[in-house]
This record gives C-alpha cells, sequence and structure tokens, in this order.
C-alpha cells in the first residue's frame, strides 16, 4: 500500500500513523472500536493530521470563519477519490467537513486495522434474532499498550515526536484528553504539536466537531 497511511501496526507502533493511533485509542474496554459522531470528527481531524505531516496538506490562507485548506500534492492510493476531491477544491476547514472526512476516513481506517490483523470483525445476535457486526481489536489489551506507549514517549522524549505532539494535541480539542492519556505526560506533549498553525486549526475544528456532536446527543 502506498501513501501517507501505508507505515506498519498500529498496535505494535504507537505512531504507525495518527488516524490509525486515535482509533486503537477509542477502543472501549473490552477492545470494540467505538463509532460516534465526536469519534469521526477526532478521525477526520487525524487523518488531516497525518497528510499534513507527510506535507501533502498546507494552509491556503487564513479568514475569520476557518482556515482555507490546499492540498500541496496529491496523496497515495491510500487515501480515497471522495477525501481528494473534497481537499481540492480548497475547502474551509469547519466541523461539517471535518465530520464528512471523519465518516470516510474511519471507515479507511478501520479496514486497515483489519488487513493488518490488528482488529476483526464478529457477528452476534440480539436475542436470538437480527445479526449485529461489531468491530474489535484483535487484541483487547491494544488500546491499554498504545495508551502505555504513548505515555511513555511524551514523558520521556525531549523534544517529544511530533506525531505523539499531534495525537496528544488531537485528544485533547476533542475533550478525550484526560481519559485516555491522562494529565502530565500529555501536558508535556501538547506544546510541541500547538506550534504548527495548521495543526492548530485542525484542533480548532475538531473541539468545534466535538462540541456540536456532544450538543446533538444531548437532546
Amino acid at each position: 500500500m502506498n501513501g501517507p497511511h501505508a507505515r506498519g501496526s498500529a498496535t505494535s507502533d504507537p505512531v504507525s500513523t495518527i488516524t490509525e493511533t486515535v482509533l486503537v485509542l477509542t477502543a472501549d474496554e473490552r477492545g470494540r472500536l467505538r463509532r460516534t459522531d465526536s469519534v469521526e470528527a477526532l478521525v477526520g481531524g487525524a487523518m488531516l493530521a497525518d497528510l499534513a505531516h507527510d506535507g501533502l496538506l498546507a494552509l491556503r490562507k487564513t479568514r475569520s470563519d476557518g482556515a482555507i485548506l490546499r492540498l500541496s500534492a496529491t496523496p497515495g492510493d491510500a487515501v480515497s477519490a471522495s477525501v481528494i476531491a473534497a481537499l481540492s477544491r480548497d475547502p474551509t476547514l469547519d466541523p461539517r467537513l471535518l465530520t464528512g472526512i471523519g465518516r470516510v476516513a474511519y471507515d479507511e481506517g478501520v479496514e486497515r486495522l483489519i488487513v493488518t490483523g490488528a482488529a476483526v470483525r464478529e457477528s452476534s445476535r440480539v436475542l436470538g434474532f437480527s445479526a449485529r457486526t461489531r468491530t474489535r481489536l484483535a487484541d483487547e489489551h491494544a488500546a491499554d499498550n498504545t495508551r502505555a506507549a504513548l505515555q511513555h514517549a511524551a514523558s520521556d522524549s525531549d523534544p517529544v515526536d511530533g506525531r505523539i505532539a499531534t495525537i496528544v494535541t488531537l485528544l485533547d480539542g476533542a475533550g478525550e484528553l484526560d481519559r485516555l492519556l491522562g494529565g502530565r505526560a500529555a501536558m508535556h506533549a501538547s506544546s510541541a504539536a500547538q506550534s504548527r498553525e495548521l495543526l492548530r486549526s485542525i484542533v480548532l475544528a475538531v473541539g468545534a466537531a466535538a462540541a456540536s456532536a456532544a450538543t446533538s446527543a444531548s437532546h
């Protein structure tokens, strides 16, 4: 597989891609992958961050209603045509764009985890009638292992790796930081990603989308 999302397994390497690592981290305590509007927004931000780190996405300009994105190069075949088409129109980085990209990025990320053996699909029947399919991590401890690896790298590395810092900052923007990583290690890493204007814009959009999803869920 070519492109920016072609690196190794997310469960053995906590920074295989930002997108895959975020998916692993958001699994529940039984290793089942969660899919909510907030998770989709977070995964959409993670995909944009992967593109930015690989030098494929840049800021065209900023204005009061949001940053304008620009593809600086065409991503490889690991990024769907629909995402490339959306980003090729120099879109405004807002919650609507992020959520739309997040839906596609979630499906693509899950498929990559399945192909690499990091996740599996399983079917079950509810009350003996309709079948329900869930996706879970092949190793139910993978999320804990990835979390521990990130905490160690974030607290012990100086400077902190840029991808690790970005994951930490995205989780913070989505309001998931304390629950998924905890405070001290995360605080050490957070400033490294914030120094890049594009990543700041992505994080702000993730936060806005997560807040919108939380409001919708409460009604």
